[in-house]
């Protein structure tokens, strides 16, 4: 029984991080087009946890795509996206990754959308914590933040 047990435990941990690796890797250019716009809300919508994370990832997905979107359509979407977001990070305050999305959301919204309170804590709270992440999260959020034009260059520098 405990054998089993470890066998699904760890097919559903690898499928769960593959779900993870290829939203991460869709994400950085998820706002260069409508059609990465697109294809990073099928990935996000194809993964197959529930998790915050992913949680996350999917109100980034809305916000991202409302880039493309016209007039009530893209109001809608971009203030369902943040409304979910918002309360997905209200629930898990403590996750690195989630404040990391907000922060990168928050940095690349236009100014006119007022979305960027949060912006100096959240990069605060990346800083503070990285060095407590996996690897594979540091590395990811270090690529991010190296061409931030939020940190200054003593904090990239603090990312090793």
């Amino acid at each position: 029984m405990k054998t089993l047990f470890l066998l699904l435990t760890s097919f559903l941990f690898f499928f769960s991080n593959t779900d993870l690796d290829s939203v991460r890797k869709n994400y950085p250019s998820a706002n260069l087009s409508k059609a990465n716009a697109d294809a990073f809300k099928n990935t996000v919508a194809k993964a197959s946890s529930s998790d915050a994370v992913f949680k996350g990832y999917k109100a980034a997905s809305e916000i991202i795509s409302a880039k493309f979107m016209k007039g009530n359509e893209r109001k809608a979407a971009l203030t369902g996206g943040i409304k979910s977001l918002e309360s997905t990070i209200a629930a898990n305050p403590a996750q690195v990754e989630l404040r990391f999305i907000r922060f990168s959301i928050q940095e690349n919204l236009p100014k006119i959308v007022k979305y960027n309170s949060k912006i100096t804590e959240d990069k605060n709270f990346i800083l503070k914590n990285y060095s407590r992440q996996n690897s594979g999260l540091k590395n990811y959020i270090k690529t991010y933040l190296k061409s931030s034009k939020l940190l200054t260059p003593a904090e990239k520098a603090s990312l090793k």
